[in-house]
């Protein structure tokens, strides 16, 4: 997705940390706050307030740029790598790395926030790690 959205879900899972309006809150399980979340928009549009959060970013004309061009980055993106390597290029520029990020960033959404210790009583269930 783009900045826009990301931040969105970030502004809104620190504003409602850990409860049922938190995008990936790991009271609703692992597998929700590991990446079920993605699948389920209703968090961002029904519960939340939809793109309400990030009017500053709409404001900004390269934030707006991104978001309408996001599709076109990638497939520019795919194309550079499969005419610099090929089809292995592809694979391990988009598939591979893809992957791995997203799972290394979805960790800290739902393991972050499940083992780990908690010096300071937050009112919610973040951890240390």
């Amino acid at each position: 997705g783009s900045p826009i959205e990301w931040v969105c879900t970030h502004r809104y899972h620190h504003q409602f940390t850990d409860t049922g309006k938190d995008p990936h809150s790991p009271i609703k399980g692992l597998w929700h706050s590991q990446m079920g979340w993605i699948f389920d928009s209703s968090y961002r549009f029904g519960q939340c307030g939809g793109l309400k959060n990030v009017e500053d970013l709409k404001k900004q004309l390269f934030y707006r740029f991104l978001r309408h061009t996001n599709l076109l980055h990638s497939v520019l993106l795919g194309g550079l790598l499969y005419a610099a390597g090929g089809f292995s290029f592809l694979v391990w520029g988009m598939g591979v790395r893809t992957v791995l990020v997203l799972h290394n960033t979805f960790l800290v959404n739902s393991v972050g926030h499940m083992w780990g210790k908690k010096p300071w009583n937050t009112g919610d269930m973040s951890r240390n790690n």
